[in-house]
């Protein structure tokens, strides 16, 4: 999933696949890490198709650095950019505070993943209107989480009918995601067309909120075109061995 997720982020911004790859991963002693480890010298290979469009990237286990990766259909795979957004199995709004600048000026052995999802999190709202489906889930989960999400010196509250504002610190973690998931969709991160990839979404819901966690999760998979995660083909080849999945 993280490398499909790569592929769409590279789409919409000015660096290598093979970079973003290392970025997301994080290998121990070079983007080589990520190939099948057998005796001797072997070689990867990912293909990531969308209609028309290829992706593709090879290097083998000794390679140390993106740079030494070959990379292939990056121009057309950019026409159009995909929007998508990744919600990490750790969940990371309770601890945002400072942490975007910290990772943009310390070198913090965090995945870029961690980075991605504060950067749309802490995203306007957009202008015009919401739309009619984008309204129906904002107030299904408004129902379950019991209010709104609110941003205030980038701490992350939930605000109750009433007013009350509660820190994400004292939230349960399935609360907190159900809560990032609103969020993304209030401020446009996760808008008709784009391709929501949840990373373990549902597995810390507490028992009275678990049944409408997934049933959110059912309904926002198709609200995203999800031209990748549902429908596209991703082809990787090691050495001798090769395998093909269909992403659902």
């Amino acid at each position: 999933m993280k490398v499909a997720y790569a592929a769409c982020d590279v789409s919409k911004m000015g660096i290598h696949f093979a970079e973003k790859l290392a970025h997301v991963f994080l290998p121990y002693g070079g983007i080589g890490r990520l190939v099948k480890r057998k005796v001797g010298r072997t070689k990867c290979q990912i293909h990531i198709r969308r209609g028309e469009s290829c992706l593709g990237a090879s290097f083998s286990n000794v390679a140390t650095t993106s740079t030494r990766a070959a990379i292939s259909g990056l121009p057309d795979w950019k026409d159009p950019p995909i929007k998508s957004a990744y919600t990490p199995g750790k969940e990371m709004l309770a601890n945002a505070p400072g942490f975007r600048s910290l990772y943009a000026q310390r070198d913090i052995h965090f995945e870029e993943i961690y980075s991605d999802i504060l950067d749309r999190a802490y995203r306007p709202i957009p202008r015009g209107p919401a739309g009619r489906k984008r309204n129906r889930l904002l107030r299904n989960l408004r129902e379950t989480i019991g209010g709104r999400v609110s941003v205030r010196e980038e701490h992350f509250f939930l605000k109750d009918s009433r007013g009350n504002n509660l820190e994400f610190t004292l939230l349960a973690e399935g609360m907190r995601k159900l809560g990032l998931l609103w969020l993304l969709i209030q401020n446009g991160a996760l808008l008709e067309g784009s391709v929501p990839f949840l990373g373990r979404a549902g597995s810390q819901f507490e028992p009275d909120a678990s049944q409408g966690g997934y049933r959110h999760r059912s309904r926002i998979a198709p609200y995203g075109s999800a031209g990748i995660h549902r429908d596209s083909r991703l082809r990787y080849s090691q050495g001798d061995r090769s395998s093909e999945k269909k992403e659902r």
